[in-house]
């Protein structure tokens, strides 16, 4: 299970050891605090979950990829060294990050604004028969809820604490995203995802001119079938109750939905 992972040991695990060895070599009073940022994926594969809750992994739980799989074992490592050292240890596990509140810059390469540009060179987006429910986090709200989480005192119980850093709410793909892009002034079609793959696939194959196709091969996987499969719900009960900058997040719609597609029509 675990040999996709091996690239990450070195540097990626043995590097999180070397850090944890260097918090418990601190001349302070106490050991500097631990603070791993950890990826939802660590969880993402867990059996049978619609809600994943804030707690350590089981082995199995990670999506069959190093990075995931690194993820978790550095997630195991900490809770190890928080239950037999002095050291305060804590896991913010971070979910799908997306742009910024104020100026909207959001990677224009990756996944959901290649996705989103197909509207200008396709004409249109996928639209799932079932609905696709998502969960984005701005940002500049992951990096405000990570100092928060990262300045809490240590923990009374043994082990390292586990906090998401993902929006606390859910987005649905048809009935919130798609309709605001259209709000915001972007014209598209909506249609089946199997539909939307073959106009990708009937367009020159030309990464310089239409960058959507460099994704194809993931974009065929993820829509093969007009149906797709949601990721599940990452619950932040301890984070919010943590972080007041968590707690105060704005739901992706509306004007932030605005400026995400301004940022992005200007490299279009």
């Amino acid at each position: 299970m675990f040999s996709g992972f091996q690239s990450f040991k070195n540097v990626h695990i043995k590097g999180s050891h070397n850090l944890m060895t260097l918090c418990l070599k601190s001349r302070r009073a106490s050991p500097a605090s631990f603070n791993f940022c950890s990826s939802v994926s660590s969880v993402m594969d867990t059996p049978g979950a619609d809600t994943i809750p804030e707690t350590l992994p089981e082995y199995e739980d990670a999506m069959p990829m190093g990075y995931a799989q690194s993820k978790l074992v550095t997630e195991k490592l900490g809770d190890i060294a928080a239950r037999t050292t002095t050291l305060s240890a804590r896991v913010l596990r971070i979910g799908q990050v997306s742009g910024d509140t104020r100026s909207g810059i959001w990677n224009a390469t990756g996944a959901i604004p290649l996705t989103v540009r197909s509207a200008k060179t396709l004409g249109a987006l996928p639209a799932p028969l079932n609905d696709e429910v998502v969960s984005w986090i701005p940002v500049d709200v992951a990096a405000g809820t990570i100092i928060d989480l990262s300045c809490l005192p240590p923990a009374t119980q043994k082990g390292a604490p586990v906090f998401h850093v993902s929006h606390p709410k859910l987005l649905s793909w048809n009935n919130d995203f798609l309709p605001a892009l259209r709000a915001v002034g972007l014209e598209f079609e909506s249609v089946k995802p199997t539909e939307w793959i073959r106009r990708l696939k009937a367009i020159p194959q030309d990464a310089s001119v239409n960058p959507e196709v460099k994704l194809l091969e993931f974009f065929e996987g993820k829509y093969a079938s007009d149906e797709v499969s949601s990721a599940p719900y990452f619950e932040t009960v301890k984070a919010c109750a943590a972080s007041t900058t968590l707690r105060g997040v704005e739901d992706v719609k509306g004007d932030l939905v605005g400026r995400y597609l301004e940022f992005w029509r200007e490299g279009w």
